[in-house]
């Protein structure tokens, strides 16, 4: 292993735990474990809870007078209006309209302050560039929180799992909400009601002294320890896309199916990089578009950068993600075709190594998702 690669505050019980660890995004992460593969990994976590150590992404947190402005200069989602503990999935975009990466940012509950988290693979760039942009404010400044270790406990049974450690009642704290909570007794827990998964499930942002202590903390409670490779067949099944795959720089928030994450207001006001490109995009319509797809009859998985093409065998686009669905017991993929080419049950062909298989256009999610809604409160 590379002494350059980062480790997590949990990488000593990834070890313990016999997990492959691999190089990723510059830390060394799990993979798998060694009592489970991923595809039982993948049904565990869809069945009951699972937990994985994402504490490679990147958190910090924004303050100042002028920290919305700041911060809806680099993204297009609606960030002041959000209510206090609510979040928003959006993107930091460039000048073309294209995707430098995604993020979910909360206005703290407690304290005035915005929470931001950002992907690993991407967090150096993204810094530096809030950086040099900052440099164009007042009263703006970024706190990087390197002491603190991310854990999103997904599946069906999280919410059972984590009502048994912690005194706030679970069922208050909605789908993309967040609340400061004790958990386990471990204070100033971060604790967000959202997940990569498709599953009902929360993210831990926990000081990283009682990381490992939390952590073993789910495990008694019949949580499996899960690694990337079952991450990216849950959030494949469940339509989600990945950085630096199904979103580039070259690929904007419209063409990627995220029209919703591009706020009314903002659109009206246009003052974020690449607000020409999107907007007009939004209105109407883009040339390609993200489409989800399975295979008719061949068993194997589309892999990214694979040629999509007509029935007269003329690319239509490219795959941007593939595995064979876990669930569905099936290859799926994702990509790019043009658009007059994506409705669904259209029938395409995917070139694999030079050979055409058969595929059809389909709805996503793949598999249905279970992200929790509060009950509407009775008149």
């Amino acid at each position: 292993m590379s002494s350059s690669l980062k480790r997590t505050a949990l990488h000593s019980f990834h070890k313990s735990l016999g997990a492959q660890l691999v190089p990723f995004a510059g830390w060394h992460m799990p993979v798998v474990y060694k009592d489970m593969n991923i595809s039982a990994s993948h049904m565990y976590c869809r069945e009951n809870a699972g937990l994985f150590d994402v504490s490679h992404m990147g958190q910090l947190k924004i303050s100042g007078k002028n920290r919305y402005k700041y911060v809806e200069s680099l993204v297009p989602g609606n960030i002041l209006d959000l209510k206090p503990g609510n979040a928003r999935l959006t993107q930091l975009t460039n000048e073309k309209g294209g995707i430098r990466d995604d993020t979910i940012i909360t206005k703290r509950a407690n304290e005035d302050k915005l929470y931001m988290v950002v992907n690993a693979g991407c967090a150096d760039a993204d810094l530096k560039y809030m950086y040099e942009q900052l440099e164009k404010w007042s009263d703006v400044s970024i706190e990087l929180l390197p002491e603190r270790s991310l854990l999103a406990l997904q599946g069906p049974k999280a919410v059972d799992v984590l009502q048994r450690m912690v005194k706030y009642d679970l069922a208050d704290l909605g789908f993309m909400s967040q609340a400061d909570i004790t958990v386990n007794g471990f204070e100033h827990c971060y604790v967000s009601r959202c997940g990569y998964t498709g599953e009902d499930g929360f993210e831990i942002s926990v000081p990283s002294e009682h990381a490992e202590a939390l952590a073993q903390e789910f495990l008694k409670h019949d949580v499996a320890p899960i690694g990337l490779g079952a991450r990216d067949t849950l959030r494949l099944e469940a339509g989600l896309c990945l950085m630096g795959q199904d979103m580039t720089e070259d690929i904007t928030p419209i063409e990627a199916g995220l029209k919703f994450t591009v706020g009314k207001r903002r659109r009206e006001e246009g003052n974020f990089p690449g607000a020409e490109v999107i907007v007009k995009q939004f209105e109407e319509g883009t040339d390609r578009v993200r489409v989800g797809f399975t295979m008719d009859e061949s068993k194997r998985a589309p892999r990214t950068h694979y040629p999509i093409r007509n029935e007269n065998g003329d690319e239509i686009g490219e795959v941007t993600s593939g595995t064979v669905s876990p669930c569905l017991q099936k290859p799926i993929g994702m990509g790019y075709i043009a658009t007059p080419l994506s409705s669904v049950g259209n029938k395409i062909n995917i070139d694999i190594r030079g050979q055409l298989y058969a595929a059809t256009v389909t709805a996503l999610p793949f598999v249905p998702t279970t992200f929790y809604r509060k009950p509407k409160k009775s008149n």
